[in-house]
């Protein structure tokens, strides 16, 4: 009498496994993004109607068009693309030089990275806490420390409707800066050692060796960092919210802040749904041009 064959245990292999712990997690993005982005998609070519509460009909392009001749949206254009010009020039230069000073042998480099990358553990709306205490006029610690000095005599409004997206873009690019510079870090810590050896023999001072051996390998460091700092100060709003309330008058008011007001405090839905859009397609646009600038400056710098 023949025995029963006893059948092998199936074993899955260790992609097959992978797959099967991450797929909760991808179902779970999933959810996270993509219904709240269709949703908001669908919600941008509605009419909202109050009466009898609150429903949607179907209006088309109504929305888009209602955008274009919005004041407020068309002012915030300029002061989106200067404050994240200003941030993000800020942050990366801010960035590099502390990853520079970081990758000298320093005693307790170790505690002062630490220290370092506080500014980007918190958030951006305890940036913006933190930055108003330092910009006010009378108990401000940016006037304290200038009269300490012996810099001014009198107290200085510095958060004004002319300056008022400096004071912002220096706040949040002090919130950036540290990213940048683990970034800058991570890229300075492959460069070999060999490369400025030759250069100091060729006779190349500090800066023939920065601009010749450390920034052509810190370029995609660079372009991802940029792009990434960019895409966060787009997005922006906590920051502006806490420190300038998109004031004085709208002189702060970003793309984000046009959104936020427009759906939050008019309760527009989809007229907010509408402008989250421009905001997207206007990012996406610009990273792309970005990409394409310095991809292409980087090449033309390599054929050199």
């Amino acid at each position: 009498m023949r025995k029963p064959q006893r059948s092998k245990p199936r074993v899955t292999s260790d992609q097959t496994f992978a797959i099967y712990l991450l797929l909760p997690l991808i179902f779970f993005t999933m959810a996270l993004v993509i219904y709240p982005l269709s949703y908001s998609l669908w919600l941008s070519f509605q009419e909202q109607i109050w009466i009898g509460g609150l429903r949607y009909v179907f209006g088309g392009l109504t929305q888009y068009a209602k955008a274009l001749k919005d004041p407020l949206f068309i002012n915030s254009i300029p002061i989106t693309f200067r404050f994240v010009g200003e941030s993000v020039t800020l942050a990366v230069l801010i960035g590099l030089g502390i990853a520079l000073a970081l990758n000298q042998p320093l005693q307790g480099r170790k505690v002062i990275r630490a220290l370092i990358l506080l500014p980007w553990a918190i958030s951006e709306f305890a940036t913006g806490i933190i930055w108003s205490f330092v910009y006010k006029r009378d108990v401000g610690l940016l006037n304290a420390m200038l009269k300490a000095l012996g810099i001014i005599e009198s107290d200085i409004v510095w958060i004004t409707p002319k300056f008022a997206i400096e004071t912002v873009s220096i706040a949040f690019a002090w919130h950036m800066a540290p990213l940048a510079a683990f970034f800058f870090l991570a890229g300075l810590q492959f460069i070999p050692t060999d490369l400025y050896r030759q250069a100091r023999i060729d006779g190349a001072g500090v800066v023939r060796r920065f601009l010749s051996v450390t920034l052509p390998h810190l370029k995609y460091s660079m372009l991802v960092i940029t792009i990434l700092i960019t895409v966060m100060t787009a997005r922006s709003l906590d920051t502006i919210l806490t420190l300038t309330g998109g004031g004085p008058g709208f002189a702060s008011s970003t793309f984000t802040n046009i959104v936020y007001v427009r759906t939050f405090k008019e309760l527009q839905f989809a007229y907010g749904a509408a402008l989250s859009w421009y905001v997207i397609l206007i990012v996406v646009i610009l990273v792309i041009v970005m990409f394409m600038l310095m991809t292409k400056g980087f090449a033309r710098g390599g054929r050199r």
